[in-house]
């Protein structure tokens, strides 16, 4: 292994990622306000789904209509013939007016009805003329996916968009076309405000001459890395510990290991921050924290409604905080950072499992020393920590069986959770 020395990073990485792309959490997905049809009946080769039967809503998780497929197509396997380009098969959005967009995510088909010679366009319509956005032959058709912008690309404005299959030639015909929506992941179109980013922890090592990716999210993160590769502190700029810190990583002669603890971490004084946090619920109501303890304990996750690793972690909460009820041990959910309009109209649409309250500033952030989202601290009715980290669901049970004298293995969440944020 390679030798480095000590460095602290800021890092400004924005993912938009979901096994190829991650739809921001807080981009709306603007083909719910949109009219959606298709001309796929009139070939006359019977039809699968329906045009909004693709559509997915990344901010409730769930497609707009549910159908077995998610899929808007012809009968499968139905050979078209030769189709020309100004008759295409096609589906198209139409808005009331202008939108304002910078991203789009499209899914290719079935990996079963593959379409390497089927051609594609993309069309834009604004003023009442269409323009060719992107056009190809197979690519991200075949079995593939569609994305093109993101957060760092300008917006572009329009209110229809079309998207038509046709013969690459006059010698090739088309079969089993359709389109497909995709969980996570399409059909969006959406517009992304530029965000700046919260870091996740690399998996393993970071070795000297190797590219290492972070992924990330939301504010300016510090990482300080020490000459191992090891992720030694996370969090806000350390300002004057800093010296210190690479002077000691400096002078480390050994790998500290996976487990080492980070600099700087604090002893979270579990019965005092449960009494000092008192903060609304969503009806208004001021709850303390405290009176949340459950006879058998309390699991905080701290979110945001903007973060796709908060959002990624609270899919799985109705399942988790479920398991843990059964034990006796309650459930809350703390959002911060958002306003209170947000942070209501965010989790109206969600049933997360869990009792919600919320912290319009970085206040409770500081109090219980968390700088990154999404957090899990498990508190026993002893008032002790059993766990704060990751929503990593497994090293949750792991850190509960511990303290509660649980043969590992007892909890099963049947959940994987995340280890970014």
């Amino acid at each position: 292994m390679g030798s480095i020395k000590a460095m602290a990073l800021l890092m400004s990485i924005v993912t938009v990622n979901s096994g190829a792309v991650r739809i921001p959490e807080s981009a709306h997905n603007l083909l719910l306000e949109a009219k959606v049809s298709g001309n796929l009946e009139s070939f006359d080769k019977g039809l699968r789904g329906a045009a909004d039967h693709i559509i997915y809503d990344n901010q409730t998780w769930r497609f707009v209509k549910e159908s077995q497929w998610h899929e808007y197509g012809v009968g499968f396997g139905e050979d078209l013939g030769i189709v020309a380009e100004d008759k295409g098969a096609w589906w198209m959005a139409r808005w009331k007016e202008l939108i304002k967009a910078n991203l789009i995510v499209f899914s290719g088909v079935y990996d079963n009805q593959p379409q390497p010679n089927t051609a594609w366009k993309i069309e834009l319509r604004r003023e009442g003329k269409w323009r060719v956005h992107a056009r190809g032959v197979g690519g991200w058709y075949d079995r593939g996916q569609y994305v093109w912008g993101g957060p760092e690309t300008e917006a572009i404005t329009f209110d229809a968009l079309r998207v038509s299959t046709f013969s690459k030639d006059k010698q090739t015909s088309i079969q089993s076309i359709h389109y497909r929506g995709e969980k996570g992941m399409s059909w969006v179109v959406a517009y992304c405000p530029p965000i700046d980013a919260r870091i996740a922890p690399a998996a393993g090592p970071i070795r000297a001459g190797e590219a290492m990716a972070f992924e990330a999210t939301v504010y300016p993160t510090f990482v300080l890395v020490g000459k191992f590769g090891r992720v030694r502190y996370r969090g806000k700029c350390p300002d004057a510990r800093l010296k210190d810190w690479v002077a000691t990583l400096d002078a480390e002669k050994a790998d500290p290991g996976a487990d080492v603890a980070l600099l700087g971490a604090v002893k979270l004084d579990a019965p005092k921050l449960l009494a000092q946090t008192t903060l609304p619920d969503l009806a208004g109501n001021k709850t303390n924290l405290g009176g949340a303890m459950g006879p058998g304990g309390l699991l905080v996750m701290f979110v945001d409604t903007k973060c796709p690793f908060s959002a990624h972690a609270m899919k799985d909460m109705p399942t988790v905080a479920g398991k843990l009820l059964s034990m006796k041990i309650n459930s809350v959910l703390i959002n911060v950072c958002d306003p209170e309009k947000d942070v209501k109209a965010f989790f109206k649409k969600r049933n997360v499992g869990a009792q919600v309250i919320y912290d319009e500033t970085s206040k409770t952030n500081d109090y219980w020393n968390v700088y990154s989202v999404p957090r899990v601290i498990f508190i026993s009715p002893a008032k002790e920590i059993g766990y704060n980290g990751n929503a990593l669901w497994a090293d949750v049970a792991g850190g509960i069986e511990k303290v509660k004298g649980f043969k590992p293995g007892t909890i099963n969440f049947k959940a994987k959770g995340t280890g970014f944020g």
